[in-house]
């Protein structure tokens, strides 16, 4: 049931961010905006907060630094690509899941029933790939995001998976993770963005179109579904491996 809710977000997500950067042109601004919208919705829920032991949350800084390089690339990924071919790409991570679960996991079972899921999900993308027509400069730069989003996102998974569940005495709560993951992005995102210049792109975008009343209406949809499928991801993978999670959404 999480991860059935975790793929309705997602799909809502990902629809609003490939909206949002329309508007604003700002890959890093808009992760900074999205990780301080989760801090503020973890108010009511301060708590059900915990952060740990010092070596729980040094543990948990890799994985961090994963999770803002993982939305960094996501949101380059939808600005220059459509959503079709992000999908497909995207059905590729189980495949390279399982071979780094396989290696790093000792608590991973694969059955024929993942191995005939993964099956059909690499027919599917050689079909598409196969099939597909040559990409412009700027979706070729998208695929290559994509690509590093999907790596980076599987090595996330597994380790998170790893420390969630194989790591005896691990003491962060769900929203522990959540508080630390968006500080991290949040600080992150916002001071990546000073070198890239991306408070005057947004201020350039801005004074060439100004930014419309559904436009916020998309930013907003976007900052809502950060937590929510930030919640649920974790939900999900205390319960499910990182490959049957990949499959899954």
């Amino acid at each position: 049931l999480a991860f059935a809710r975790y793929m309705v977000t997602s799909t809502t997500m990902s629809i609003a961010n490939k909206m949002a950067l329309r508007v604003v042109g700002t890959p890093l601004l808009l992760v900074g905006i999205q990780s301080l919208a989760v801090l503020i919705l973890l108010i009511p829920a301060y708590k059900t907060i915990r952060l740990g032991s010092s070596q729980d949350r040094i543990r948990w800084l890799p994985v961090s630094v994963l999770f803002i390089a993982m939305l960094v690339a996501s949101m380059i990924s939808y600005k220059y690509c459509s959503l079709g071919t992000l999908v497909i790409i995207h059905m590729g991570a189980p495949i390279m899941a399982i071979i780094v679960e396989s290696a790093f996991s000792s608590t991973f079972q694969g059955d024929i029933h993942t191995f005939l899921s993964l099956a059909v999900i690499a027919a599917g993308v050689v079909t598409y790939a196969y099939y597909q027509k040559s990409v412009g400069k700027n979706e070729m730069l998208g695929v290559i995001a994509a690509l590093v989003n999907m790596a980076i996102g599987t090595t996330e998974h597994v380790a998170q998976r790893i420390l969630l569940v194989e790591t005896k005495g691990f003491g962060m709560s769900d929203t522990g993770i959540m508080l630390y993951n968006s500080v991290v992005s949040c600080l992150g995102a916002l001071i990546l963005s000073i070198p890239f210049g991306e408070m005057h792109t947004l201020s350039s975008q801005i004074a060439d179109k100004p930014i419309e009343p559904v436009d916020y209406g998309y930013i907003a949809l976007s900052c809502l579904c950060a937590p929510c499928i930030g919640y649920m991801a974790i939900r999900a993978q205390r319960r499910i491996s990182a490959t049957s999670f990949l499959v899954e959404i």
